[in-house]
């Protein structure tokens, strides 16, 4: 299928069998052309007005933690809400760390476990104190960065989730801490 869009002034884009994420249009009327093949089939044209942005990107992120003499820090939140780190000192920002008395790699491996437990999460590093996991949305296909450093003296793993791209995750890297932290206490005896 051969499709082209318009905004009636002039060619936004020409597409041949192109994933849907990596095309992005905004708010005005669009017109849709398909070219049919075959004899005697002409050119179809729909068009439609975009009430809402129409946003699919091809995601490309980066970790977020800073590895320094074989230490981890977690890198601040963004003033954005999409991120939630414990060690935020933003109420907005801020999550309760989890709590572990494991050595870190047991800890490590009850993390895996726990991500292993939850919806479209992998586990990406896993090295040391630090553990990072990728989550993708199921349906925009978004994905998220969570990270988690074990802080053996003190009892707990910091954490950070947070989007790699918009404004607002509407709560989602919030509940997925707290689903994990679930999957994870069941895991691993609590103090």
């Amino acid at each position: 299928m051969l499709g082209e869009l318009s905004t009636g002034r002039k060619k936004s884009c020409i597409f041949k069998d192109v994933h849907p994420e990596i095309v992005v249009f905004v708010g005005f009327s669009l017109t849709l052309k398909v070219k049919r093949g075959g004899a005697g089939n002409g050119v179809m044209s729909i068009a439609f007005p975009v009430n809402i942005f129409l946003i699919f990107f091809t995601l490309v992120g980066y970790a977020s933690a800073t590895v320094s003499s074989g230490k981890y820090s977690l890198s601040p939140c963004p003033s954005s809400p999409n991120c939630v780190s414990s060690l935020s000192q933003d109420e907005d920002h801020h999550i309760e760390p989890f709590l572990c008395s494991l050595p870190p790699e047991e800890a490590r491996a009850a993390l895996v476990q726990a991500i292993g437990m939850g919806k479209g999460g992998r586990v990406v590093v896993s090295e040391g104190r630090y553990l990072r996991a990728e989550f993708v949305a199921n349906w925009l296909k978004f994905v998220d960065d969570v990270e988690f450093v074990i802080d053996e003296k003190s009892g707990i793993i910091n954490l950070r989730s947070a989007s790699r791209v918009g404004y607002s995750d509407f709560g989602v890297n919030r509940r997925r801490i707290e689903e994990l932290r679930g999957y994870f206490m069941e895991i691993v005896p609590q103090p």
